[in-house]
């Protein structure tokens, strides 16, 4: 009830109008957006009966050295995930 009667306020429309705040809540959104495509995309790789035949195991994390299903912290996956689903939708996808 508090929330919808903060939204009818005119100082909570006028701070939604602000330039800056609409960007903030743009690039946060696309934030949140790309954190639950990506954990969805590593979790898709990490349950597939054959976790060799997926990127996981492609990825190198070292030169000749593991992959990310090896020895690499949680982190560092999120990373690469993060990494690839922003280069898939930034850019012209696969091909």
């Amino acid at each position: 009830a508090k929330m919808a009667s903060m939204k009818k306020s005119k100082a909570w429309s006028w701070i939604q109008g602000i330039r800056s705040v609409r960007v903030v809540n743009f690039f946060l959104m696309l934030f949140f957006s790309v954190h639950i495509l990506a954990c969805g995309w590593y979790l898709v790789a990490a349950l597939h009966s054959d976790t060799n035949a997926t990127w996981l195991s492609r990825r190198q994390v070292k030169p000749g050295g593991e992959n990310l299903t090896e020895a690499s912290s949680p982190g560092l996956q999120w990373w690469n995930s993060m990494y690839y689903v922003l280069t898939v939708f930034t850019t012209v996808g696969f091909g």
